[in-house]
C-alpha cells in the first residue's frame, strides 16, 4: 500500500459508493474499525457547530420523500414533483386496490429552497403501501439548469443521518471540483477516479481504482462532546495536490451548503 493511502485494521468492513446503503455492490478494502492515516500527522483541524438548544426532530414512520433533485428548487416545483410521484404510483395499483389522494393522504409539503417535497400520510400503513408501490416507478424531471432526472421515494430517517448525508453529499461534490482540474486527477482520468463514501462508518475517501485515501472524517452526532463534525485527512488530500488552507476553506463551505445544520444551531 503507498504513503497517504488509509491504513485499516481490526474488524473486516465493507465501502459503498452511496451513504447507508445494504445491498450488493460493496468491497472488502482492509480490516479495521479505526482508519488513520499511515503518516504521523493523522487528523487536521476541526470544523463543528453548536449543539441545540431545542429537540431533534425524530423519524416520522407516516412520512416520505420525494428526492433526486441535485439542486434546491421553489415549493411549487417540489409539491408537482410529488403530485406527479403520487399519480404514477396510482396508475400500478390494481382495480381493486385504494388510489391514494393527493391533498389528503398523503399531504404534500414542499417549501422554498429546499430540494425534496414531502409526502405525509393517514397512518404508517399508508406510508409502507405507497412505499412499496413506488418500486420500479419511475418519474423523471426536466430541469432547466440540470437537465433530465429521475426522482425516487424515500423512507423518513434519522435527523442525524440525514444530516450526515447532506454533508456527505456537499464534501463529495466540491472536493471533485476542486481535484478534476490538478495533475494526479487529470493523470488516472474521471473512469479511475471517483470520491465515495463509507456509510454510517463516517469517511470520505477516494478511491484511485482501489488504491484508497481518507480524505475526510464525519460525525454529525449530538452525543460528541467536542461537537465536532468534519476533520480533513491533510496528507492525503496533499497527494492529491489540495492544501491544508483550501481543505480548510473548502469544509467551511460545505458547512454553510449543509442546510440542515441550522437546526442544530
Amino acid at each position: 500500500m503507498s504513503k497517504g493511502v488509509s491504513k485499516v485494521d481490526a474488524a473486516e468492513f465493507k465501502i459503498h459508493s452511496d451513504s447507508d446503503s445494504e445491498g450488493e455492490g460493496g468491497k472488502v478494502v482492509g480490516r479495521g474499525r479505526s482508519v488513520r492515516s499511515v503518516r504521523v500527522k493523522e487528523w487536521g483541524s476541526s470544523f463543528g457547530v453548536s449543539n441545540s438548544d431545542g429537540e431533534v426532530p425524530e423519524v416520522n414512520p407516516k412520512k416520505l420523500w420525494v428526492k433526486g433533485n441535485p439542486r434546491k428548487l421553489n415549493g411549487d416545483v417540489l409539491k408537482k414533483q410529488g403530485e406527479l410521484v403520487i399519480e404514477a404510483v396510482n396508475q400500478t395499483l390494481g382495480e381493486d386496490e385504494r388510489k391514494f389522494e393527493k391533498g389528503k393522504n398523503p399531504v404534500v409539503y414542499g417549501f422554498d429552497l429546499t430540494a425534496a417535497a414531502s409526502l405525509v400520510f393517514e397512518d404508517e400503513d399508508e406510508a409502507k403501501r405507497f412505499y412499496v408501490s413506488s418500486r420500479g416507478v419511475s418519474v423523471e424531471h426536466q430541469d432547466g439548469v440540470k437537465g433530465k432526472y429521475s426522482l425516487r421515494v424515500n423512507k423518513d430517517t434519522a435527523f442525524d443521518v440525514r444530516l450526515r448525508n447532506q454533508v456527505y453529499w456537499h464534501l463529495k461534490d466540491e472536493t471533485t471540483k476542486i481535484l478534476k482540474g490538478l495533475p494526479k486527477w487529470i493523470e488516472l482520468g474521471d473512469d479511475t477516479v471517483q470520491v465515495r463514501d463509507t456509510g454510517n462508518r463516517g469517511s470520505v475517501f477516494i478511491d484511485a481504482g482501489g488504491e484508497l485515501y481518507e480524505v475526510f472524517h464525519v460525525n454529525v452526532s449530538k452525543k460528541r462532546k467536542d461537537h465536532e463534525v468534519i476533520r480533513p485527512v491533510y496528507d492525503n488530500l496533499n497527494v492529491w495536490g489540495m492544501g491544508e488552507k483550501e481543505a480548510d476553506i473548502l469544509v467551511n463551505k460545505v458547512i454553510k451548503l449543509a442546510t440542515l445544520f441550522g437546526r442544530r444551531i
